[in-house]
């Protein structure tokens, strides 16, 4: 049987569709991966300016030559504002009612921005104080 018909070639409608389909959604996974990378970039920018603005906080306060002990607080740029304590704190060994020629404090510096409880960093530290500079 011979037949007189060319061979054709090409692919058919639904082979066309089924690209179309499986190429649709491989584009709405990598689409969604890129806004979940773009989502984590911003965050981590986000957190790093907050470490940066809370280590200079703190390099702020221990460079001050009265410590004064308490509650306090204040902004940054918009969004980001701090508190800090300031305490007296004991070394776990320290013998109560010694006489010390120091005085060890411990500092803390919050970051906040935003309105979520998650949006919060804080450094803290001990810093020794000689007890005439006091």
């Amino acid at each position: 049987m011979t037949s007189n018909r060319r061979k054709m070639t090409g692919f058919t409608l639904i082979e066309v569709l089924v690209s179309f389909i499986v190429l649709s959604m491989a584009l709405g996974v990598i689409m969604s991966l890129l806004s979940v990378s773009m989502r984590t970039s911003r965050t981590a920018d986000t957190d790093q300016y907050a470490l940066m603005l809370a280590e200079s906080k703190l390099a702020e306060l221990v460079a001050t030559p009265e410590l004064s002990v308490g509650r306090s607080d204040g902004e940054f740029t918009e969004p980001y504002r701090w508190e800090s304590i300031i305490e007296p704190w004991e070394f776990p060994d320290q013998v109560p009612g010694t006489i010390y020629p120091f005085m060890p404090y411990r500092i803390e510096v919050s970051i906040f921005w935003g309105d979520h409880e998650r949006q919060h960093f804080s450094l803290s530290t001990i810093y020794v104080v000689a007890e005439d500079t006091l």
